[in-house]
């Protein structure tokens, strides 16, 4: 999640064609120190958010609704004939398709998904994997 949040956030504050147009207008200096800045606050800012309110649920919600709402985009802009303009007729009808999969998906995502806080007190359901442990 935090890597989402960070490529959200920092791409459009600081990419290569903005990198080129900052360099025409600032000085190469100043560029470093504006990269490096933000590459440091954005990560702080996303370690912070997610630390402080992305538990397992939210972040579980937050999946599927994105899915949900991705979906529901593809199937508005068919409903409404604004696809029309975006693509080639051949390829319409699987906007449909994949809109009304990905609402699916999320909603199977949203209902189906459990917290990450299964196994307290050592009342587990399901068979842990250790890393590095040969056998089982």
């Amino acid at each position: 999640m935090v890597a989402r949040i960070a490529f959200l956030v920092f791409g459009p504050m600081f990419d290569l064609k903005l990198i080129f147009l900052y360099s025409v207008l600032f000085k190469k200096r100043f560029v470093i120190a504006l990269g490096v800045g933000l590459l440091l606050l954005v990560g702080l800012l996303c370690e912070y958010i997610v630390a402080r309110f992305m538990r397992a649920k939210v972040s579980n919600a937050l999946n599927g609704l994105t899915l949900v709402g991705l979906g529901s985009v593809f199937v508005i802009f068919y409903l409404s004939g604004r696809i029309d303009r975006y693509l080639n007729p051949l390829f319409r009808p699987l906007v449909l398709v994949a809109g009304a999969g990905a609402i699916i998906a999320g909603l199977v995502y949203l209902l189906t998904t459990h917290s990450g806080q299964c196994c307290v007190d050592g009342d587990c359901v399901h068979r842990h994997i250790i890393i590095g442990q040969h056998g089982a």
